[in-house]
């Protein structure tokens, strides 16, 4: 027993150790590409967007790595961006001041202009209440290799991620552009948030 013991504390031990170095590097890298998407955001002058609970922010959004291995994240560790548009005023926001931006900020994060992947027809958006929900960016894919979303961007990306989403119950879409740190080493499980799942992670 007394062996067995000090075989799980070191067991534990390495994987603390393991934890806190996955932690420090993985908390670094969200801060660059943070950084990096914050020079976009600002030389794109997008202003202002909404944070998590929807306050007006001017900065892009950030969740770190939590001390706690055993942290229940909403999201898992990310970097975003989220606004939202009432759908009155979408036919028209590709060619504002607002759109333009956005277009700036995503042909330099992501190659692309979403101007040109995001534009609703006339039937579409008319019809946005009865069959519109949202679109991907990349492809949405199932754990056993299914698409279930086809990606409006490319295929699929290691970190990028975004969507335009549309809510009926407030007539409004949002636009979502994010960039996540690790897809692999948070795991959603049913009914809970992203944790950290260690078997999942390639710890340095």
């Amino acid at each position: 027993m007394f062996a067995a013991n000090i075989v799980n504390s070191v067991r534990g031990n390495v994987e603390s150790n393991n934890f806190e170095k996955y932690r420090s590097e993985g908390n670094q890298e969200l801060e660059e590409v943070r950084s990096e998407w914050q020079s976009a955001y600002d030389a794109c002058n997008i202003g202002i967007t909404n944070s998590a609970g929807g306050v007006d922010t001017r900065e892009v959004s950030i969740e770190r790595i939590r001390k706690d291995q055993n942290y229940e994240y909403l999201l898992e560790p990310r970097v975003d961006i989220y606004f939202t548009i009432k759908a009155e005023e979408y036919p028209a926001f590709w060619s504002s001041e607002k759109g333009q931006a956005f277009d700036c900020f995503s042909e330099k994060i992501y190659g692309a202009k979403l101007s040109e992947k995001l534009t609703l027809t006339d039937s579409q958006f008319e019809s946005r209440k009865e069959t519109y929900s949202r679109v991907d960016f990349y492809d949405g894919i199932e754990a056993d290799g299914t698409v279930y979303s086809q990606g409006v961007i490319g295929d699929q990306d290691d970190h990028l991620d975004g969507y335009l989403s549309y809510s009926n119950d407030w007539d409004n879409f949002a636009i979502s552009m994010s960039w996540k740190l690790d897809r692999n080493c948070f795991k959603r499980s049913t009914y809970v948030g992203p944790k950290y799942s260690p078997a999942n992670c390639k710890l340095p």
